[in-house]
């Protein structure tokens, strides 16, 4: 980076013609012009190459299924593992072999979820302000002196 601002400072400042900057530098004529012209010394960002998945070919028909899912029952809706099986069912039905593995269509079961927005919170923020508390009352099993009692607990 050092050269390149001297070289632009020997062009800009002094007046100094390309040829003269590269005879004093030992730089190539085109590298002291591409220096001299070049207005942003930032990186370029990398080209994000992208490649087509083997779970391109499922993924109309899983969001499909998923669609139809959000309006079927609670219990009733496809897990990651049914879609899995139910792939390899109708590949299995057209005479061929499932291409990808359960957690290639796990992933893919993720992603779409995500871009429907079925995903839910899983956790509750866990918060004890001063002066307060936090409880929970249920039924137990236990033993006094040898005797099973049922009863409730706080």
């Amino acid at each position: 980076m050092e050269h390149i601002y001297h070289i632009r400072y020997e062009f800009n400042e002094k007046g100094k013609s390309i040829r003269q900057i590269s005879r004093e530098t030992g730089h190539d004529r085109q590298t002291v012009k591409k220096f001299v012209d070049q207005e942003d010394f930032s990186k370029p960002d990398p080209i994000k190459r992208s490649r087509s998945s083997k779970t391109d070919q499922y993924r109309d028909q899983v969001l499909q299924w998923l669609i139809d899912d959000q309006t079927a029952p609670r219990k009733q809706r496809h897990t990651a593992l049914r879609v899995f099986n139910r792939l390899r069912q109708v590949e299995t039905l057209q005479g061929r072999e499932i291409a990808v593995s359960e957690r290639s269509i796990r992933n893919l079961v993720v992603e779409l979820r995500q871009q429907l927005g079925q995903t839910t919170v899983a956790s509750l923020p866990l918060l004890h302000p001063a002066g307060e508390a936090q409880v929970d009352f249920g039924e137990t099993s236990f033993y006094e002196r040898g005797t099973l009692y049922e009863g409730y607990h706080l």
